[in-house]
């Protein structure tokens, strides 16, 4: 049946315009009912066919690992079920569409260029409800500053259009894969256990396990409730980080609340003789409203700063804009962090060093 369907096939695709590509997908759909509506004949053609006849969006099932070596694709695997009466591969293809180059309407401005771009089906399981997609890493949006991706690209593509489709009853995305060199693009966290451990006073490499906590209710506690809370748990453990609704409430503002957990944090220290953390949250709508609770934050911990979550020198090496607030405030961060000239390479003078 295989060789009959495939000349039918063949001399179909010959004959389709170059341009829309949807309207192309749609045609070869149609070929259904010439190849005895026959799915598992239609993946075999479409897969044979396909890069010959311009039609990227299917590539041969089994070729994950192959595309996870050449390190070109970010993979990302879904369940999806159809809305009723629509196709399983075909909603695929649609999904893989929509996520990368395609439109909701035909244009004809697509070049070969844009179908290089093109995300790809590269395996389907219709009776588990599993497709997988291979988008190329080239789609993904990067800084403008400095060159890196960023995640909020990688989810406009990966779940954003295609959440909204009308021949999609349900599309959940369940894993992905990012290559090593796209993932060194992505600016992800700065610190990691061992800066925990730094600021601890312990070993850096393999120094052990740090228990944390959030203090509850996540909402509700007064100044002095949450503190004491706070000291109790200090007594035995190492971190505390605020709740994300923790801010600055009405009835536990931060210029009360974040003094008390610093008086606190140094009773627990010098009742135990260890060093303790805590991580607090400055999250607001506004920029300037996040810088003022983290100055909030610093003026309270002060030389301590480092154990409220945040190590300003150290970001200051990475952030020329932020090195320069210590530079136009020299006195104030001397009297702040002391040091901070030796470890930024700042003369007296605030001259930096070459």
């Amino acid at each position: 049946m295989v060789p009959k369907a495939l000349a039918v096939l063949t001399t179909e695709i010959s004959r389709l315009p170059r341009c829309p590509p949807l309207a192309r997908l749609d045609h070869l759909f149609g070929l259904r009912q010439l190849l005895g509506n026959d799915l598992a004949v239609v993946i075999h053609l479409i897969a044979r066919l396909g890069e010959k006849y311009l039609f990227p969006h299917l590539l041969k099932q089994g070729d994950e690992a192959t595309l996870i070596k050449e390190g070109k694709h970010i993979l990302a695997a879904y369940t999806m079920q159809p809305a009723a009466d629509y196709d399983y591969l075909e909603v695929a293809v649609h999904i893989a569409t929509e996520s990368s180059t395609g439109t909701n309407i035909e244009v004809c401005t697509t070049d070969d260029f844009t179908k290089d771009l093109d995300a790809m089906v590269y395996e389907i399981d219709q009776a588990k409800g599993i497709m997988k997609a291979a988008y190329p890493s080239d789609l993904f949006d990067r800084n403008v500053t400095d060159g890196r991706t960023m995640v909020v690209s990688f989810l406009t593509l990966a779940i954003g259009n295609n959440q909204g489709m009308g021949d999609v009853a349900n599309l959940q995305m369940q894993d992905f894969h990012v290559p090593p060199r796209m993932l060194q693009l992505f600016d992800g966290p700065s610190k990691d256990i061992s800066d925990m451990w730094r600021a601890l006073g312990r070993s850096l490499v393999d120094d052990g396990y740090i228990a944390g906590t959030i203090i509850k209710p996540k909402l509700g506690l007064r100044p002095e409730p949450f503190v004491e809370a706070a000291y109790q748990f200090w007594l035995g453990g190492d971190f505390i980080k605020n709740d994300e609704p923790q801010g600055n409430q009405v009835f536990c503002p931060m210029k009360k609340v974040i003094p008390l957990v610093v008086d606190t944090m140094k009773r627990a220290q010098d009742e135990v003789g260890q060093a303790k953390l805590f991580s607090a949250n400055i999250t607001a709508d506004d920029h300037y409203e996040m810088l003022a609770r983290a100055d909030c934050v610093l003026e309270a911990f002060g030389p301590d700063a480092d154990k409220a979550g945040a190590d300003p020198i150290e970001y200051a090496k990475e952030h020329k804009e932020f090195a320069r607030a210590f530079e136009s405030f020299p006195g104030d961060a001397d009297k702040i962090f002391p040091g901070w000239r030796e470890k930024l390479g700042v003369h007296k003078q605030g001259v930096r060093n070459s």
